[in-house]
């Protein structure tokens, strides 16, 4: 560990999965589009990842669906029955996601589970190979909503690897690529778990334990009605109607968004509909590691780009703050901050946006567990071009003294010249 600035930041952590020959998911074609092959699933190095891959392999994970918001599940009903793989990039197969309506009528594999799934949070790059099986991204550094890829070429990701196609089986690997290219195409999944070891059975009971629930609660409420008590930590959907036999009419929202409380009685009147009769939907998904929060006050982050270590104090209730460029530990350009925003992304990341002179900085910063103040970022930087990074980081609350001699040093020099904080042009995905 090195310090920057008064903020510690990993350095030189490239991991990749390793392999357990115990738990493996087999890939079939029901139309013989490709050959089966098998993937050794990293149980130990990526619990989380594994386990909710299998939940919605067997059906034991429940999920929302992405059109009706219901609450789905079981083995007849799992989300990877009959899914597909839709759309080669080139690097790598991407797939997961369920078909909805496209605004044009057409169908378009953009559905998700619904809530996020994490990955592992501790790796700022995951090394990837040919056949790597990724844990794709939902709005930050980890990894939510279904959607997997299989790799193709070698390299790095932001994402959690979570497997590993079988040496000697990528012609199946390849002949899937093929098809996809060609349209869509499904892929049948099953995962033997019953030679997985003792450490591997304990890491996947972990990484059940941080999956979130899925629950659904329907009634009829009249008068005030009774109440529920819902956890402090979930986002509700409600819908309201005095008919039930004409459909529901779906009004979504956050409900209990920011709410800490171990509960929150919730009924007719909370609703805002006084002491009306009629029917509600709820829907409730909690996430034990519910963590990212927008900021508020003075924060100090220290962040390990590919090219260099940038160091940031930034104060939300102000809007303004100031940045360095940071080598060998001591700062060799700083500059000022302006239009600081920060808001959730996801249930585990917080969205992060800045301007540095005429660059506008977005970052995506990942938290893996409760009160955590490191973990993963991912960051887009848009000057005369986009670019994409991501990496470690680590925070503290308040400026700490490192902040005066910034300080001094722009009112001796003035402004610095926003850097160029590396990366490459970023994936443009479907719908961007």
């Amino acid at each position: 560990m090195k310090k920057i600035g008064g903020v510690f930041v990993a350095l030189g952590m490239v991991l990749g999965a390793t392999a357990h020959a115990e738990v493996v998911a087999t890939a079939r074609s029901p139309e013989g589009a490709f050959a089966e092959f098998r993937v050794v699933l990293d149980a130990v190095g990526a619990p989380a990842a594994v386990a909710d891959f299998m939940g919605l392999v067997d059906g034991s994970q429940a999920w929302l669906d992405p059109e009706t918001r219901e609450v789905r599940g079981g083995a007849e009903d799992a989300f990877y029955k009959g899914m597909v793989f839709d759309w080669n990039t080139g690097d790598m197969v991407r797939g997961g996601l369920r078909a909805v309506a496209g605004t044009n009528g057409a169908v378009q594999y953009t559905g998700g589970t619904g809530y996020t799934a994490m990955g592992k949070g501790e790796h700022s790059r995951d090394a990837v190979s040919v056949g790597s099986l990724i844990l794709l991204e939902e709005g930050g550094p980890h990894s939510g909503g279904g959607e997997i890829a299989l790799a193709l070429t070698n390299g790095t990701t932001p994402w959690t690897v979570f497997g590993q196609v079988k040496a000697g089986e990528g012609a199946g690997l390849r002949e899937l690529a093929a098809a996809v290219t060609g349209g869509a195409t499904e892929v049948e999944w099953s995962v033997d778990a019953s030679g997985a070891t003792a450490e591997e059975r304990a890491a996947l009971e972990e990484g059940r334990a941080a999956l979130a629930a899925v629950r659904g609660i329907r009634t009829r409420l009249d008068g005030a009605g009774p109440a529920w008590d819902l956890d402090g930590k979930s986002l509700l959907g409600i819908s309201t109607t005095t008919d039930p036999a004409g459909g529901w009419t779906f009004q979504w929202g956050m409900w209990n968004e920011g709410n800490e409380a171990t509960g929150l009685a919730v009924g007719w009147d909370g609703l805002g509909m006084g002491d009306g009769r009629g029917f509600a939907s709820f829907l409730e998904v909690t996430h034990p590691k519910l963590t990212g929060k927008p900021f508020s006050g003075k924060w100090r982050i220290g962040v390990e780009h590919s090219a260099q270590r940038m160091q940031y104090w930034l104060d939300f209730d102000g809007g303004t703050g100031m940045w360095a460029v940071v080598e060998s530990g001591a700062v060799t350009d700083s500059g000022r901050i302006s239009g600081i925003r920060s808001w959730r992304e996801t249930g585990n990341s917080v969205f992060v946006f800045f301007g540095m002179g005429l660059t506008a900085n977005y970052y995506y910063f990942g938290f893996a567990e409760e009160g955590a103040m490191e973990g993963r970022f991912m960051s887009k930087q848009q000057y005369t071009a986009w670019t994409e990074d991501w990496g470690r980081f680590e925070m503290a609350e308040g400026w700490g003294d490192e902040a005066r001699k910034v300080a001094r040093r722009l009112a001796r020099k003035g402004e610095g010249k926003a850097p160029r904080l590396g990366g490459v042009m970023p994936d443009r995905r479907r719908g961007e």
